[in-house]
């Protein structure tokens, strides 16, 4: 079979991809967000992987693949949803973690499912997919899991982000670990510490609140309650390979610190736009709100949801290595080989979409381009909690516009316009009051 060449990137270019795009990218964090360095990006207007210069760049080479050569690494960028497919679809087998992000990720979660290869990906990839029931659009547990979150709705509206992290670390140690008390706290606090030093990805030593935490979880898993994530680890085969205490921390960062950031964005599409507001309060009101199955068939809550996740994704990157060579984009290309999928860029492109800047949660409810829109990821290490993180978010969501009325939030949107490439999570605050007062 011949093999076509890739487009190599001119120098210019490929400096201005490091300097203006990967730079800002790796300074705003890439565990966890740096709260400085997210307010100095969005006050000088930087947007890293700002969308027109790679439809620039795509245009001029008249092709869906690009290569980047820089300092002997070979990075290769795409933008065909076929060649994406492929590198999400036969991941982890031929597409792994890049090493950088593989030692990021030890330094906090040794033996995670997202770092695992071979018999030990299965293996935790299986049990994780259990606990989280990844096939079922609703999990088995939703009925308590919507009590507890019910229960941790503040008697005050939440308005800012320091509102929303005390919520959703409170929501996270309930679902996972089945409690939450300061000790608790804390160790979540620990661990999202250690995600910000991993951060940098280099010099990075075994840290003894590693240790700590994973005793921290053992000791939860021993008694948790049947219904909470810990708990339901039990129910997977015993098999050393697993290491159990070591798949919860990505639930905890997911529940705790992932999910409140896109529900905060979600609710300030909606408190800045009226009408929509009040539609979403009448789907709640049509449902009795007391039972999973009702919080699931909010469609038009989903919507937003996914629409904030696809707008301003959290993952603007999905970063993979080949490890070993294979045909891609119209080339063969050898191990080693960076690949990287750039959401920010084609979450809005409007070949897939012809509103795709635009705020629009009905198309959630439409048949939607594959292996586009990749908020969630996709493939065989698409996220395996995303149905559940999507119930959580929209049961909260439902509980807070059920209470209160928002009328107004910072900073200001006009829903009708093309939605702005920067949003800084920890600048958003809202006006709410009682409804009915």
């Amino acid at each position: 079979m011949d093999h076509q060449p890739i487009p190599v990137i001119a120098w210019p270019s490929r400096l201005r991809f490091f300097v203006c795009h990967f730079l800002p990218y790796y300074l705003s964090g890439i565990f966890i967000r740096w709260r400085f360095f997210s307010w100095l990006l969005a006050h000088l207007r930087i947007h890293p992987f700002r969308p027109d210069f790679f439809h620039k760049l795509r245009a001029r080479h008249a092709s869906d693949a690009l290569l980047i050569r820089f300092f002997g690494r070979r990075i290769l960028l795409l933008f065909a949803p076929a060649d994406i497919q492929r590198v999400l679809e036969h991941s982890p087998v031929i597409y792994a973690e890049p090493g950088l992000k593989r030692k990021g990720m030890a330094f906090f979660q040794p033996d995670a499912v997202t770092i695992s290869h071979g018999r030990e990906w299965q293996k935790r990839r299986a049990s994780n997919e259990q606990v989280l029931d990844t096939p079922q659009p609703l999990h088995r547990h939703a009925d308590a899991m919507l009590t507890h979150v019910e229960r941790l709705i503040p008697d005050e509206a939440p308005r800012f982000v320091a509102d929303f992290e005390r919520l959703f670390a409170d929501i996270a140690l309930t679902l996972v670990c089945g409690r939450v008390d300061d000790g608790d706290r804390r160790r979540l606090g620990e661990l999202l510490a250690m995600m910000r030093t991993a951060n940098r990805l280099f010099l990075l030593k075994p840290a003894s609140r590693q240790a700590a935490i994973e005793s921290w979880l053992r000791q939860r898993a021993f008694d948790a309650p049947a219904d909470s994530l810990l708990g339901m680890l039990a129910d997977c085969p015993s098999d050393p390979d697993l290491k159990p205490p070591r798949q919860a921390p990505h639930w905890l960062f997911a529940l705790g610190d992932t999910l409140p950031v896109n529900l905060m964005r979600a609710l300030l599409l909606i408190a800045n736009d009226a009408e929509l507001q009040g539609r979403l309060v009448e789907e709640i009101g049509d449902s009795d709100g007391d039972k999973a199955a009702d919080i699931a068939r909010l469609h038009l809550l989903d919507g937003c949801l996914q629409e904030a996740m696809r707008l301003w994704p959290t993952t603007p990157v999905i970063a993979r290595r080949m490890i070993r060579a294979d045909g891609l984009a119209g080339g063969r290309l050898p191990p080693g080989t960076q690949v990287m999928i750039l959401n920010n860029v084609m979450h809005r492109d409007e070949r897939f979409q012809h509103d795709a800047n635009r705020f629009r949660p009905q198309r959630w409810r439409e048949a939607m381009p594959r292996y586009v829109y990749n908020h969630l990821s996709a493939g065989a290490q698409g996220c395996a909690g995303a149905h559940l993180a999507l119930f959580v978010g929209k049961a909260v969501l439902a509980g807070l516009l059920r209470r209160w009325e928002y009328t107004g939030a910072h900073p200001r949107i006009d829903t009708s316009r093309p939605i702005a490439l920067i949003n800084n999570p920890f600048e958003i605050r809202f006006n709410a009051r009682s409804r009915g007062a």
